[in-house]
């Protein structure tokens, strides 16, 4: 449990500087301060994407994210340990009485260190269903494990977190972290910009939804010359391929997309991309043509027109 503040029993002015490594770090407040501090007004002064204490009851994590999810706001006392995380190296100097019996925790003077704290702020159109009478879980499904939640009851946004104490990498760029509400999902891929923060946050709106049912859209632009796109969406991860046939049912491309993870592929970035050329590399002439998807179970066919 956290060590009770002390106070001093006399008066001893003091200063204190503490030296913060870019990424996450385990500290305390080294002198008790003149005015009260509290995650809010330490995260300010420090610059701090994330502040995080363990909460004693409950033996979960607890963030604290400014200007995002700032319903945890809570005073840091004597003898707390507390995970800060910052983007750059820094010296920051605490000026106040020191403390009578309580030490200031340590910092690690080493290189940055793996991401062994991380949070996901979640929240939107998704969270606005009365939640509890609903499963809600987020995992990150490239480790398999799932992270503790917290949610602001006043507004729809909630907070999942996972910490390793023994300092041990949590997550790494690429992990797919899965929200899942009752049957919705709402996935988000990691990033670098995420690491650096310990934070990411995921939009949970109808339009970001891992679809339901696999389907098959109408290509884009149609008729068209010489190029055209072909949007599907995928309710599962699986092998995606798109076959081109002409009238007479021959053949003419076929495009390997590869294993896709479940998801909207509706712009000209995601969906599959046909130049209008055959396998061999000649240009099709005008007239009509499909397209079929083959998506695990799922297929379907579509039609399309070249006019040139």
């Amino acid at each position: 449990e956290p060590v009770k503040p002390s106070r001093p029993v006399t008066v001893r002015p003091a200063q204190f500087k503490i030296s913060l490594k870019t990424g996450l770090n385990m500290t305390s407040l080294p002198v008790q301060p003149d005015q009260p501090v509290s995650a809010k007004t330490l995260a300010r002064d420090l610059a701090a994407t994330v502040i995080l204490r363990l909460d004693a009851d409950s033996q979960k994590f607890i963030p604290f994210v400014p200007e995002h999810f700032e319903e945890t706001n809570f005073e840091i006392q004597g003898g707390m340990g507390i995970i800060v995380n910052v983007k750059e190296a820094k010296e920051h100097t605490f000026s106040g009485q020191a403390w009578d019996n309580v030490p200031a925790a340590g910092i690690d003077s080493n290189d940055r260190q793996p991401v062994w704290a991380f949070s996901l702020l979640f929240g939107g159109a998704g969270l606005e269903v009365d939640w509890r009478q609903n499963q809600l879980t987020v995992t990150n499904l490239s480790r398999g494990s799932r992270y503790g939640i917290q949610l602001d009851h006043n507004r729809p946004v909630g907070v999942a977190t996972v910490v390793d104490s023994t300092q041990q990498a949590v997550i790494q760029v690429g992990d797919l972290i899965q929200v899942r509400l009752d049957q919705q999902r709402w996935r988000y891929r990691v990033s670098d910009r995420d690491l650096a923060n310990a934070f990411a946050y995921l939009s949970l709106e109808a339009d970001r939804r891992v679809p339901a049912q696999t389907y098959l859209r109408q290509n884009y632009p149609n008729p068209f010359n010489p190029e055209t796109w072909i949007p599907f969406e995928l309710s599962q991860d699986t092998e995606v391929t798109v076959a081109i046939y002409d009238v007479q049912g021959r053949q003419l491309r076929q495009l390997q997309l590869g294993m896709l993870m479940a998801g909207k592929y509706l712009t000209a970035d995601q969906a599959a991309y046909w130049d209008g050329k055959t396998e061999s590399g000649e240009s099709v002439a005008s007239g009509t043509y499909f397209y079929r998807i083959d998506a695990g179970d799922y297929r379907a066919t579509r039609k399309m027109v070249i006019l040139k």
